[in-house]
């Protein structure tokens, strides 16, 4: 550090922020090609326990659960993301409320029925930790410009007081 500039040292900082940034689109990516993937593998599963029927009225009907159809049909959000009561996720144990607190209410269109699916993650929460992770970055930005100034500071002071020494 005694040796870096300022320029690069800012160099780095800036490095580092456009790194964060990269590793949080690179996150949120992941998030979604798991979520894909796990329902290609429950689409899977679906098809090899309920293969054997025919007809299509029948296929429809059987190949999923009805609470289950916002995965494999059109549907329409009628609530996003609202909150579960405590009553749903500690008495009766929900299913759409045991794994984020939060349920859709989605109208699947096919169908015509209307069912509770966990919510992937309240919008909130999410904007929150982004911005909470930001001010976070920006006060360490800032503490590690002003103690690096201070640093280079007394290193140069110990430089010029050293200077009338040597004549």
């Amino acid at each position: 550090m005694e040796y870096c500039s300022t320029k690069q040292i800012s160099t780095f900082v800036l490095a580092l922020i456009g790194f964060s940034i990269l590793v949080f689109f690179i996150e949120e990516y992941t998030e979604e090609s798991e979520m894909n993937s796990e329902m290609e593998m429950k689409k899977a599963f679906y098809k090899t326990e309920h293969g054997g029927t025919t007809g299509k009225l029948e296929k429809v009907v059987t190949e999923y659960p009805a609470e289950e159809c916002w995965k494999h049909e059109p549907f329409e959000v009628v609530t996003q993301c609202a909150p579960c009561k405590d009553f749903e996720i500690k008495a009766i144990k929900a299913g759409h409320c045991l794994k984020t607190g939060y349920f859709d209410r989605v109208n699947c269109s096919k169908s015509s029925t209307t069912v509770l699916r966990p919510c992937p993650s309240p919008k909130q929460s999410r904007r929150h930790e982004f911005y909470l992770f930001y001010v976070v970055n920006a006060a360490i930005l800032i503490v590690s410009f002003l103690s690096t100034t201070q640093r280079k500071a007394q290193l140069e002071r110990a430089v010029y007081m050293r200077l009338p020494q040597h004549f």
